[in-house]
């Protein structure tokens, strides 16, 4: 269970992290709907495929019947913010055509 540092907040205990997408929280429909039947109703009363948000969460209901959740902080940075998707990773800074050969050099050593 993740409380937040500023405000001591606990995060509700159904919500669990997707193995493969990182910020990226799940729970099925029936756990949400009975820990915050309030929240639950706004979700699936949000028509597809838009996102229900809320001041720091985007929520969306899949057809499987679970509902993903993503921090909006971490979607500042994405390419499409409009997207429940995994925010874009750090790009690799590009590097000059004379540090390759550097890189090349150790190679054959």
């Amino acid at each position: 269970m993740r409380v937040c540092p500023n405000c001591g907040t606990y995060d509700a205990a159904i919500w669990r992290g997707m193995m493969y997408l990182r910020y990226t929280d799940y729970c099925h429909k029936s756990e949400l709907e009975s820990w915050d039947p309030e929240l639950f109703k706004k979700i699936k009363e949000t028509p597809r495929p838009a996102k229900y948000q809320d001041k720091h969460f985007r929520y969306s209901l899949t057809k499987a019947g679970y509902v993903h959740r993503i921090a909006k902080i971490n979607l500042a940075n994405a390419s499409n913010p409009n997207s429940i998707d995994e925010p874009d990773m750090e790009k690799p800074k590009n590097r000059h055509h004379h540090e390759y050969h550097k890189l090349s050099e150790f190679a054959t050593l």
